[in-house]
């Protein structure tokens, strides 16, 4: 009798267990739907304005930031579909699971070299002003930013091909449950993707330190102007950020390696350092650029006044 309670009681927690982590996953899902809804809006207005404004679409540094809110836009609908598939174990196609998972890699690796390029323009603009408009086209910045896409692919589909030859091309045409994280198949997959990582982000570091500290050396030495440089040394501090931001993600790997032990660790770390940093990092910026809060505060007074006049008019 003794035997059949304990096995009864361990079932109810086992139901009860399950439950929590079934509402668990919901809210952190709504939540996160919710966050994404409201930066789509925000992404949406600035995209907007950038379009339609000439000389704005004109400009490096906004054609970068463009590039920034595009990328990460697209990398957090892939995440919330992988997320999405894994928490109810919806099984896809391999390919079109790993292509996701592929291009969630490759943006994450242009995600730090976009952030040096915007780094590196804000060095030209304030040390080399006469020669900005000359190196810093509308053409040169997209060039920069198809390259920063060939780049993050070189590594990628190294990775891919590896993982392919090792597996098998026959697994590609089966169904399988889909996660937010590259699958590892041997030792020099992940010896691959540890080198590209760390060469990545630790260039873009130094770039972002040494843009930092020549613009803030530039702007103590000017005397006219001084403000527009000491504002370009805060947006390339902010920059430095935006790459710790970035780096964050690389703590999901620890938190899975050293406290898997805790109850819906990944779900917490998936939030905390893929997710809510993909949000931050171009709001932060957005709505830091003097340049946008103008736009938006024009843009709200003439629709204000459109509102207004109808309201006059139908009366």
């Amino acid at each position: 009798m003794a035997n059949g309670s304990d096995l009864y009681n361990a079932t109810q927690a086992s139901v009860i267990s399950n439950k929590t982590a079934e509402i668990l996953r919901t809210t952190v899902l709504i939540l996160m739907l919710l966050i994404f809804c409201f930066f789509l809006f925000f992404v949406l207005v600035l995209l907007g304005l950038f379009f339609t404004t000439h000389h704005i679409r004109e400009e490096s540094r906004y054609i970068l930031f463009a590039h920034m809110l595009v990328n990460d836009t697209l990398s957090l609908v892939t995440t919330l579909v992988q997320f999405t598939a894994a928490i109810y174990q919806i099984y896809l196609p391999t390919l079109i699971c790993w292509t996701m998972i592929l291009f969630s890699k490759i943006s994450f690796l242009v995600t730090p070299n976009n952030l040096a390029i915007m780094a590196l323009e804000r060095y030209i603009a304030i040390c080399h002003p006469l020669r900005h408009t000359e190196i810093c086209t509308r053409q040169r910045t997209n060039v920069a930013v198809l390259v920063l896409w060939v780049v993050a692919l070189i590594p990628v589909a190294v990775e891919f091909i590896v993982m392919s030859y090792l597996i098998g091309k026959g697994a590609l045409s089966i169904n399988s449950a889909c996660s937010w994280t590259t699958p590892e198949t041997s030792q020099a997959q992940s010896t691959i993707r540890m080198l590209t990582d760390g060469l990545s982000f630790s260039l873009v570091g130094i770039i972002v330190f040494y843009t930092y500290v020549k613009v803030v050396l530039v702007a103590r030495k000017m005397v006219s102007d001084k403000s527009s440089a000491s504002r370009a040394g805060r947006t390339v501090l902010l920059h430095g950020f935006q790459l710790l931001l970035s780096m964050s993600s690389f703590t999901l790997t620890l938190t899975e390696t050293y406290l898997s032990y805790v109850p819906f660790i990944r779900l917490a770390s998936l939030f905390a350092f893929i997710f809510l940093p993909r949000i931050i990092s171009p709001f932060v910026y957005g709505v830091k650029e003097a340049v946008f809060r103008v736009l938006v505060n024009r843009r709200g007074r003439m629709l204000n006044k459109r509102q207004h006049t109808e309201q006059n008019k139908g009366t």
